[in-house]
Formats: C-alpha cells, sequence, structure tokens
C-alpha cells in the first residue's frame, strides 16, 4: 500500500520537463529585481536545473529521488495516522489531496520568466514553476508599482537608492576629472599657486571659502609672475600661474560637458536637472573644491551599515526563492499546506521593505532641509558650505542605518497581524506600568475579606 501511493505521484512527475523551445520563444513573464539582478538569475537558474534537469541530469533525477521518499515518508505517517483513528479520512486530507495538488499545481505547470530591473535588458528566458513564476511576478510589479507611485506623490530624493549605489556627492573624488594630464596639472596648480598666494595675502582663505566660482575667481586673482611646471602634448615647460589657470579652466569647461551626462547632482541641491549650464557649474565647482581640499573621503561606518541593511533584503528574497524546492519536499511530509503559507508570509514580508523605504527618503528628505536651514541657499555651492553639507550628509547616514534597522520590524508586523500588531507595540511601548506592590497587596487584602466573610457564617454548635 505504501508503495502504491507514491507511484500515484511519480507518473505525475515524470510530466514536470522543462518548456518546449516555442513556448519559451513567447513572452517571458517579467519578474522585478530591487538591486542584485545577477544574483536573482543565478537563482532561478539553478531552480531550473534542480526541478528540470537543464545542464546536468543528475541533480533532476536527486530532487526526483528525494520527492519520491518525501512521497512515502508522507505516505507511512498518513497510514499510522488512519489506523489509530479507524478511519481513512487522515489518508485523504493529509496525503492524498495535499499530494496531487502540490505535485499537480506546484510543478506540472511551468512558464518562462525574465528578470529585470528597470535599467538594462531583461535576462534571458528562464523555465520555472507556474505559480512561482506568476507569484513572483505579481508581487514584485505591484509592489514597484506602489513604491513609484508613493515616490512620485511624496517628491523625496532617492536616499536609499543613493545609499546602496554608494554615491555620496560629497565624497572626496565622487565627480572626478578623467583626463590624467589635466588633474596633474590642477593639482600642481593648487600647490605652486593658490596656497602660496595665500601666503603672500593675495587673497584671503575666507574669499577663497566663500566664493561662488572658484574658477573665475582663481583666473581673475592668479599671480602672473610666479611660475608652475605645466604638463601637456610636447612634454613639460614652464607657464606663469595666470596662464595655467586660463588653459585649465577651458579644459575643465570642456570634460565637464561629458561628466554632466554621467552624473547626477542631488535634488536636494540642484532640483532642476535640465538646465545643463547650471549643472555643468555646479560640477566644475565639486572638482575645484575637491582639488583645494586635497583630501581622500574615506567610507563611514554608518554607511555601510546601511548599505548591508538594504542588500539583507536582496539575501532574504533570494534565499526564499532558492528554498522552494525544499519547501516542497517538505510540505509532502504530511506538513500540507502550512509550509506553503509559511514561505507565502515571508516572500511578503521581504517585498514590503521597498514600500517603507519611500517613508526613509521621506524622512531623510524633510531632516536635510531642516537642518541644512542655517548653510543659506543650496542653488550655488561653495567650499565652506561644502563642508558643512559633508558633515550634515555622515549624520544623516548614521540616522538612516537606525531607520533601516526598524523596517524589517515594522514589515513583519504588518504582514503577521496588520496595524492591529503595531498599534499593540506601541501602546505596550508608552504604557505606565502599575507599581509591583499594588496586585499582590490587593490580593492579600480580598482572601482577608474572605476569609473574615467565612469566619462570620461558621456555626460553633450554637443553638
Amino acid at each position: 500500500m505504501i508503495g502504491i501511493l507514491p507511484m500515484l505521484f511519480c507518473t505525475i512527475l515524470g510530466f514536470t520537463e522543462p518548456a518546449s523551445a516555442e513556448q519559451s520563444a513567447g513572452a517571458a513573464t517579467q519578474i522585478h529585481a530591487f538591486g542584485g539582478k545577477e544574483l536573482l538569475v543565478k537563482v532561478f537558474e539553478a531552480m531550473e536545473s534542480i526541478l528540470y534537469g537543464t545542464g546536468s541530469s543528475t541533480i533532476q533525477s536527486s530532487f526526483k529521488l528525494l520527492i519520491k521518499l518525501a512521497l512515502i515518508i508522507g505516505a507511512f505517517c498518513a497510514l499510522c495516522l488512519a489506523f489509530l483513528r479507524q478511519k481513512f479520512e487522515p489518508l485523504i486530507r493529509s496525503f492524498f489531496l495535499p499530494g496531487i495538488a502540490i505535485i499537480a499545481l506546484l510543478l506540472v505547470p511551468t512558464t518562462s520568466i525574465a528578470i529585470s530591473d528597470g535599467k538594462g535588458k531583461p535576462s534571458d528566458s528562464i523555465t520555472t514553476p507556474f505559480f512561482i513564476g506568476k507569484f513572483a511576478s505579481v508581487t514584485s510589479k505591484s509592489v514597484h508599482n506602489l513604491q513609484e507611485m508613493f515616490s512620485k506623490a511624496c517628491d523625496a530624493h532617492p536616499w536609499v537608492k543613493s545609499l546602496y549605489e554608494e554615491k555620496n556627492f560629497f565624497r572626496h573624488k565622487e565627480i572626478y576629472l578623467k583626463d590624467a594630464t589635466l588633474e596633474t596639472n590642477a593639482r600642481e596648480y593648487c600647490r605652486e599657486c593658490v596656497f602660496r598666494d595665500l601666503g603672500l595675502g593675495l587673497y584671503t582663505k575666507k574669499d577663497l571659502s566663500e566664493e561662488k566660482e572658484l574658477l573665475e575667481f582663481l583666473q581673475e586673482r592668479g599671480s602672473a609672475k610666479r611660475k608652475m611646471l605645466f604638463q601637456d602634448e610636447d612634454g613639460s615647460q614652464w607657464k606663469s600661474c595666470k596662464e595655467a589657470i586660463g588653459e585649465i579652466k577651458e579644459q575643465i569647461e570642456a570634460e565637464t560637458e561629458t561628466l554632466a551626462q554621467e552624473n547626477e547632482i542631488p535634488s536636494f541641491l540642484l532640483k532642476s536637472q535640465e538646465k545643463d549650464k547650471e549643472k555643468q557649474k555646479f560640477i566644475q565647482q565639486k572638482i575645484m573644491i575637491d582639488l583645494l581640499k586635497e583630501r581622500e573621503g574615506s567610507r563611514s561606518l554608518a554607511s555601510l551599515g546601511a548599505f548591508s541593511l538594504i542588500a539583507s533584503q536582496q539575501f532574504f528574497e533570494a534565499a526564499l526563492y532558492l528554498s522552494f524546492p525544499l519547501m516542497i519536499i517538505l510540505s509532502l511530509l504530511s506538513f500540507g499546506f502550512r509550509i506553503l503559507l509559511s514561505w507565502i508570509k515571508l516572500v511578503l514580508w521581504v517585498f514590503t521593505w521597498p514600500i517603507l523605504y519611500v517613508v526613509v527618503d521621506l524622512f531623510l528628505t524633510s531632516l536635510w532641509n531642516f537642518r541644512s536651514k542655517p548653510f543659506g541657499s543650496m542653488e550655488s555651492l561653495t567650499l565652506e558650505k561644502a563642508l558643512k553639507c559633508s558633515e550634515l550628509y555622515g549624520t544623516l547616514e548614521i540616522v538612516a542605518c537606525i531607520v533601516l534597522l526598524c523596517i524589517p520590524v515594522i514589515s513583519w508586523l504588518l504582514v503577521r497581524g496588520g496595524t492591529s500588531q503595531v498599534v499593540q507595540l506601541t501602546s505596550s511601548l508608552f504604557q505606565t506600568a502599575p507599581p509591583p506592590a499594588t496586585a499582590p497587596l490587593k490580593q492579600e487584602t480580598q482572601m482577608a475579606s474572605q476569609e473574615s466573610d467565612t469566619f462570620k457564617q461558621t456555626n460553633f454548635g450554637r443553638k
């Protein structure tokens, strides 16, 4: 009996073959990846190899062997339970119906998927079970659309995206000159001309730190007598500081046309990214500020922590997808659909994170606007303002790390019990606890009162 029941399922399992070339050539189901596109492609390719044997038939035969073993164990447990209860209901409800549903619905139907992150071309077609392909597609697209809708409504700077891509506009050499000779000449000019002019008093450090257009300022106030070693195509030659800064300015302006197309300035600094001239001047000012600071910016622990928390969402998503074959095996061991429901709940928990990232973006944007008010208008960048903004950005990285740490907890509370769990948690945090001696004292008083009533009602033999 135990051997016959699994054979019925193994005959169905024999039909779980990958989709044909004609079927794969059709439109593949799109799955949106919230970063980590390459990781998800590898995960689904591994799942395709495990379930349908593409690339190695040994892997598929091992998985089928595990399925048969799980069916035998599940049938044995269901039969034992049926004999103990002396009825066949456990055999049908706990094994037969769940087994047919799991294999016939979760393994046999297949579909083709393609992973996309909205930046480049989607990945090649990958064969997956119909359930996980459609479920992942609908869930990821719905979450992505909700995230885009909330982002447009809030109109906040994408702080989470910047932290994940490690884009810190105020970090040293975040935007740098690609021409090595031009960068060498610019650094030599700062050492031999700017710092010496400061020492001679041609202009003060305050004038330099408050200047909104450093290239124009240095060309106007630069020394015409002092010389520096300038490199060009003909080799090295001595040129005056005023002549050198003129050529450096022309070369930087020519290169910033390309840099303006490749880089974006944060929206809290320059709201209009379509004005090319303003964007180019902003980038020129940023390059000169980095050259004058002469120090390398390092990544803080807060930025590393924020990046790790954002990347953990991709890890959990990939781990849940890759655990789908294991979830099928466990479901066949008389666990039924409880494992599947728990798996779906965990997937929804992970997909809730990107929606809450919009709240983090809005919170950090409002915090930046509040803390940067003393700096004045952000339409123009100066050396002094850049240093202050860099310190503020580092502070917000710490705040972002702490806030992102709360995202998994809030998401789990929402998925597990809805808003009631969040309200209960909040009320428990702010509820005033009663004094520890109040409850025992009240209980002792009630007991003494009961003993007194019992004593009064007792008849000691009096008539």
